[in-house]
Order: C-alpha cells, then sequence, then structure tokens
C-alpha cells in the first residue's frame, strides 16, 4: 500500500484514468501497484464509462429518418 492507496484502489485509478483520457500515470515505487494499475488502465481502455456508455445507449432521434438503409418503402 502507498499511502492511502490499497491495491485495488490503484487498479481503479488506472481504469478511471483510462476512461477520462489521461496518460498513464502508474505509481514509481511499489512494482505490484503499478502493474495493477496498468491493468485497470488497459481494462477501462477497451469497456466504456459508466457515463459514456449511458449517453451512447439513449436513442438519438428517429433512427428511420437517421439511417438511409432504413427508408420506408411506399406501395
Amino acid at each position: 500500500m502507498i499511502g492511502n492507496f490499497g491495491i485495488e484502489d490503484w487498479f481503479n485509478r488506472g481504469k478511471e484514468d483510462a476512461w477520462l483520457g489521461r496518460s498513464k500515470c502508474p505509481p514509481d515505487l511499489d512494482p505490484e501497484a503499478a502493474s495493477l494499475y496498468d491493468l485497470g488502465y488497459s481494462e477501462g481502455a477497451i469497456e466504456r464509462s459508466p457515463e459514456t456508455s449511458q449517453q451512447q445507449d439513449q436513442p438519438a432521434g428517429n433512427p428511420a429518418v437517421a439511417h438511409p438503409s432504413l427508408k420506408s418503402i411506399s406501395p
């Protein structure tokens, strides 16, 4: 444990940094914490942040109008 950060805290910090688009900044003095930070950063870069996924999951208007392949065919 470095300062007030535990091992899980470093993992979560790495994940959060990736979600927010920050550059990597692992701890220098504890190789285990740095490894977990890197793991969290990598996982965060792959996953979407909870805030981003909520914004992307909301529909944006009428999809039939937004996408040309969904044009309705009149008889």
